[in-house]
């Protein structure tokens, strides 16, 4: 086989990889050596990284807030910065599942989201001979989801099965 018809029958990368192997082959060894020369010239002494001094770093004086109490109870944290003249507030508080409305139940916790994130890379997979329309079937599933199941699917299982172990109320004598 002449190597016109090779480079016929070739794509046009595998053609530039096999010039390059020849190439390499032909040079051989010059190449190697050539290879283990630097290219850069030497660092100027002036700006060796590893002659590099840095100044002293200035102390750190430790920060301690002003604490107060109010009289609901409230902690209040002061902590006052005379270098910008700007006012910022920031507010930490605990909360309790107790607070959580009866329609906002899957908001608390991380089961959902993990179960959620683990549904759609599996259908992603199994969706992907589908094509450019993978996005759109998953958009139809989100919205059938969104509006069959109003707690997320971990509330409605989790909910179905208490549900199903909950003991049975058994009848009272009739009166």
């Amino acid at each position: 086989m002449s190597i016109r018809r090779l480079n016929s029958l070739a794509p046009r990368g595998a053609r530039l990889a096999m010039s390059l192997l020849v190439a390499l082959l032909a040079l051989g060894p010059r190449a190697v050596a050539a290879a283990d020369t630097p290219i850069d010239p030497p660092i100027d002494p002036k700006y060796d990284p590893s002659k590099v001094t840095a100044p002293p770093l200035k102390p750190i004086t430790k920060v301690t807030p002003e604490r107060v109490k109010l009289k609901n109870g409230i902690v209040v944290y002061l902590l006052e910065d005379h270098d910008l003249p700007v006012v910022t507030g920031t507010s930490y508080a605990k909360s309790t599942p107790l607070f959580i409305p009866n329609d906002k139940v899957g908001l608390g916790t991380i089961t959902g989201p993990v179960v959620g994130a683990f549904i759609i890379v599996t259908m992603q997979n199994y969706l992907a001979g589908a094509g450019e329309f993978v996005l759109v079937i998953q958009g139809v599933i989100f919205v059938v989801i969104v509006m069959a199941f109003r707690k997320g699917l971990v509330g409605e299982v989790s909910e179905w099965w208490r549900r199903r172990t909950a003991p049975k109320a058994q009848p009272g004598p009739a009166d």
